[in-house]
């Protein structure tokens, strides 16, 4: 992942983490997407974790 950048909400118990990704393929083609990260925070520790990407260029 490159260029990450980190939001936290105004309680602290959410993170939100926007990188891009430089990856290659099984096949050695290039893949690079856009991700959001979703993290909830509960006693210090992550509780929940979700990842959004792009799915067009998913599909592609």
């Amino acid at each position: 992942m490159l260029e990450p950048r980190y939001f936290l909400s105004t309680d602290g118990s959410t993170v939100f983490v926007e990188s891009k990704g430089d990856y290659i393929a099984q096949d050695g083609t290039a893949y690079n997407n856009v991700y959001v990260f979703k993290f909830v925070v509960r006693d210090g520790k992550i509780a929940e974790g979700y990842e959004y990407a792009n799915p067009v260029i998913y599909a592609k």
